[in-house]
């Protein structure tokens, strides 16, 4: 009889890896972690940022409501409420514990903690059951690939998500290592790890949602492609009677049960959600485009806004290729699982067939997000925007990192005491030259998100600063409803300013209407003079802060009618950038 412990790939891995790993690989490992960490810091430096954008405004404002309120005002956005929750009680906490720590560094620190949950995950959990070097490259994705690093310091439920989707992937591939391996029940922390999981994702944002719906199809064509109790595969009546099958998929069933019962409270205001994005929503309707679209936002990093991203976009593409080309080619080979014997049960096609599933679902889910975008688009109303493929690019860099482990720790298991051929070299040189692809696109990437983040520090306290020299009960009007949100945060939640915001020629959304502590009104066309008589009977200053190249014309307008313009400041808040000027009755 096997002794079990010996049996169980999850009992016989990593035991003694830093002790019998060579040096060369300790020290890439160690490089890349202090990399990760190195990034995780300067992410922490731009949480000081007291910039935010127009989706950010919901964000903070929710979170000073109540739990109650929380909910009304979800009812009219476009996400679950779980996020609002979670930043409301994040910064409640730090309030506590760092009471001079500004709201918005609060806010945006809680963006930044599940990024070091991941981290942690990885150096513990992934590097436990995937080797050390699956989980020092996995936190060097994390942290030095396109796109992640600004949802980090956004005030956003994206960063959260991804945590929530990539731990109920990780509790799923726990589950099915043990399930593939035929070593008995798996551990019942990774069940219950995965339903929680499944949950929190649909309560915070539905893409999220949607990519758990993935992970499940994914875990049943894994429970269906697994060895039964006899330790062999068959047809799928066999596998459907075969008990171990059958607990698996019992479990899986409950799990989708237990998810949709605990997702009921939330429908009717679901529905109202719809029924609101079907009426009015931004979003342009996806095309053929869009899946170029979606590889150029994942490898794409924002250096220089031109074309010369795509040069570091080209090569990681290309290095990504020779990965996944690498990966099958010793997939078919005989390259193991690592710590999996070859007699044992993670050998031969279970262990080839686990290894697709931790290698691709990744990139499964990206496609199964555009599906059901493409569906979405099709059927009633586009809800698709490439942001929303935050959750699941945890899972795809997984995917990567687990693909290159394996390369380097199935290549040296194979060729233990064997010489290499020249064919065998080749794996080893492919892999460093493509592992130094990653790190010239990190590099590009972390240089463009300093350079951007740091501009945006240096306008905000140029930005600020002006705006904390206007006068109080001053009369702003604007003509992009962005800025007047954004004014009416600045003016009248963090300064204090009493500032009547009014938009020209539009309308704040009702979401944003709802949230703002004094919500803009609207000036339309002709109205100025009157108003400006009356301001200026009241001793209220008048600013205009225009945008876009459609002030000029408004002032042009405004001056025939009598109404001169002094030019202040060109200014820059976050992303959007607007001109002041002093309105005034001509000949005052």
């Amino acid at each position: 009889m096997k002794d079990p412990e010996k049996q169980s790939p999850l009992k016989n891995t990593e035991k003694t890896a830093l002790l019998t790993d060579p040096l060369w690989r300790k020290l890439l490992c160690a490089l890349l972690v202090l990399a990760s960490f190195s990034l995780f810091f300067l992410f922490t430096y731009f949480t000081k940022g007291e910039d935010i954008w127009y989706d950010e405004i919901f964000s903070v404002s929710y979170a000073k409501k109540s739990l109650s309120g929380i909910l009304e005002l979800t009812s009219l956005d476009v996400h679950p409420p779980l996020y609002y929750f979670y930043l409301k009680g994040i910064t409640g906490l730090l309030g506590v514990l760092l009471p001079s720590l500004p709201f918005l560094c609060a806010c945006k620190i809680a963006s930044l903690l599940p990024l070091l949950l991941l981290m942690i995950l990885s150096l513990t959990l992934i590097r436990k059951h995937f080797g050390l070097l699956t989980a020092s490259l996995f936190c060097f994705f994390l942290t030095a690939m396109p796109q992640l690093g600004s949802y980090y310091v956004e005030i956003r439920m994206y960063s959260l998500a991804m945590l929530f989707v990539t731990g109920a992937f990780l509790s799923m591939i726990l589950i099915l290592r043990n399930f593939f391996a035929g070593t008995g029940p798996s551990n019942t922390a990774s069940r219950i790890l995965f339903l929680l999981c499944g949950i929190l994702s649909a309560y915070t944002q539905y893409f999220a949602c949607i990519a758990v719906i993935g992970i499940y199809i994914v875990f049943f064509t894994g429970i269906l492609a697994g060895r039964t109790s006899s330790g062999k595969g068959g047809g799928f009546r066999a596998r459907f009677s075969d008990p171990r099958v059958r607990k698996e998929l019992f479990f899986l069933l409950i799990s989708a049960v237990l998810s949709v019962l605990c997702y009921l409270p939330w429908l009717p205001r679901l529905l109202r959600q719809i029924r609101g994005v079907a009426a009015s929503y931004w979003i342009q309707p996806m095309s053929l485009r869009s899946i170029p679209g979606t590889v150029k936002y994942i490898f794409t990093p924002v250096l220089t806004g031109g074309s010369w991203d795509y040069i570091p976009a080209g090569l990681m593409i290309g290095a990504t290729l020779i990965l996944i080309l690498l990966f099958l080619t010793g997939l078919s080979g005989g390259i193991r699982e690592k710590g999996a014997r070859a007699e044992d049960a993670g050998s031969g096609l279970f262990a080839r067939i686990s290894a697709l599933i931790f290698a691709f679902t990744g990139i499964f889910l990206i496609l199964f997000l555009l599906a059901a975008g493409y569906l979405a688009s099709f059927l009633d109303h586009p809800v698709f925007t490439y942001r929303y493929l935050i959750p699941v690019l945890g899972v795809f860099w997984f995917g990567i990192a687990f693909i290159a482990g394996r390369i380097f720790e199935g290549e040296m298991e194979r060729e233990t005491g064997k010489s290499l051929s020249p064919a065998r070299l080749l794996f080893p040189v492919l892999l460093l030259l493509t592992l130094g692809i990653f790190a010239f696109g990190g590099r590009c990437t972390v240089k463009g998100f300093a350079a951007e983040e740091t501009k945006k520090l240096t306008e905000a306290e140029k930005t600020l600063s002006v705006l904390s020299g206007i006068e109080e009960n001053a009369v702003i009007i604007t003509n992009f409803d962005h800025v007047a949100a954004l004014s009416d945060y600045y003016l009248n939640t963090f300064f204090e300013k009493n500032a009547l915001i009014l938009l020209y020629e539009g309308t704040v959304e009702e979401t944003a209407a709802a949230m703002l502590s004094r919500p803009p009104g609207t000036l339309k066309e002709g109205e100025l003079p009157g108003k400006m008589l009356l301001f200026e009977k009241e001793g209220r200053p008048v600013y205009f802060f225009g945008s876009f190249a459609s002030r000029e014309d408004l002032l042009s307008e405004w001056t025939v009618s009598g109404i001169r313009s002094e030019e202040l400041s060109d200014l820059l808040l976050e992303r959007y950038w607007f001109r002041i000027c002093h309105l005034a009755i001509s000949g005052e």
